[in-house]
């Protein structure tokens, strides 16, 4: 009996030791990728990265070590490069993540950018911690990374919409005002979220910005479809008023996107547009089937014939109608 005792305890003692030196060397591997985070040799980093991301939650206290306490701004960067490559957000890199935010090396802190973008909308506990970052924010490589972050990971959010519209409007750098504009792509966010989002865009559209922050706008305006139906007038206000065509097709395109009454009017009283081409553009907009703006047109074509004075903006309604149905009759 005590001879089967002593083997049982034995048994478990080896066992117990089998454990502790797994654990060990385990410790011992982890320890040494983390030192590697340190390496200027790219492939020994990279290697490195590539490792500790597959060892997921487990490598997390190690990585929030480094960036937290590490003097080596590369290591720093490297720790955060490890969380954004294991593209599983969780509570526990949400910490080290919302430190690195506030990094002293800029790099750091587009890394950590980086990072929470790739990570979208799993990573909404860290979007207090990145709207603060961003707002304090100067170097504008850094803003311009952050706004995109906020773009992925605030994208049902209204706050978000607040700031990146916010920064639409006083930015005075054309590259952060471009990653805003992208940011505010989010067309699945809720009404609160599109309202806030289609009226910056809009406001934006019509100021004295460049025309490609402009085009870039009315792409993303164009992008919430039904949903950007706010910016219609100041889609109808670049169609009747910007000399740039490009411009005017692309407020075309939007107007065609967000449907509605009020885009069909915008488009029918474009009809006059000085460039023979846009007159055409338009005629074909207005005869689309799919988009259901023709069966909108005829009507409000024909009530504008009605009431237009000007002979040569007629002209231009009947062969828009004539265009749309060759066989129908406009002398009614």
């Amino acid at each position: 009996m005590l001879k089967r005792i002593l083997s049982t305890v034995w048994v478990l003692v080896c066992a117990g030791g089998v454990y502790l030196y797994i654990q060990y060397a385990r410790e011992r591997e982890v320890s040494k990728l983390v030192a590697d985070l340190h390496s200027t040799n790219e492939s020994v980093t990279l290697s490195a990265i590539t490792k500790l991301r597959g060892m997921g939650v487990r490598a997390v206290p190690y990585l929030e070590e480094v960036i937290t306490e590490d003097k080596d701004a590369v290591a720093r960067r490297n720790a955060v490069n490890v969380l954004a490559a294991s593209q599983t957000f969780s509570e526990r890199s949400a910490r080290p993540l919302t430190v690195a935010l506030s990094d002293p090396d800029s790099d750091v802190r587009h890394a950590t950018g980086y990072a929470l973008q790739a990570f979208g909308q799993s990573g909404k506990s860290a979007l207090p911690a990145l709207i603060l970052a961003f707002k304090r924010e100067k170097s504008s490589a850094v803003r311009c990374r952050l706004a995109e972050a906020l773009g992925s990971v605030g994208r049902n959010d209204g706050e978000t919409a607040l700031v990146l519209g916010k920064a639409l409007r006083t930015d005075n750098d054309v590259n952060v005002r471009f990653c805003a504009i992208h940011a505010l792509n989010m067309p699945d966010g809720d009404v609160i979220v599109a309202s806030v989002a289609v009226t910056a865009l809009a406001q934006f559209i019509t100021t004295l910005r460049g025309a490609n922050e402009r085009g870039a706008a009315i792409d993303v305006i164009r992008d919430w479809r039904e949903k950007g139906r706010p910016a219609t007038p100041a889609l109808a206000y670049v169609l009747h008023n910007d000399k740039n065509k490009a411009l005017r097709y692309g407020a075309i395109n939007a107007l065609e996107s967000v449907g509605g009454d009020d885009a069909v009017r915008a488009l029918i009283s474009a009809l006059n547009d000085g460039d023979r081409d846009v007159r055409e553009f338009i005629k074909r907009v207005l005869n689309h089937k799919l988009t259901g703006l023709r069966d909108r047109a005829v009507p409000l074509l024909k009530s504008a014939l009605k009431t237009e004075k000007d002979e040569k903006v007629r002209q231009s309604y009947q062969e828009s109608l004539k265009f749309i149905d060759p066989n129908l009759d406009i002398s009614r």
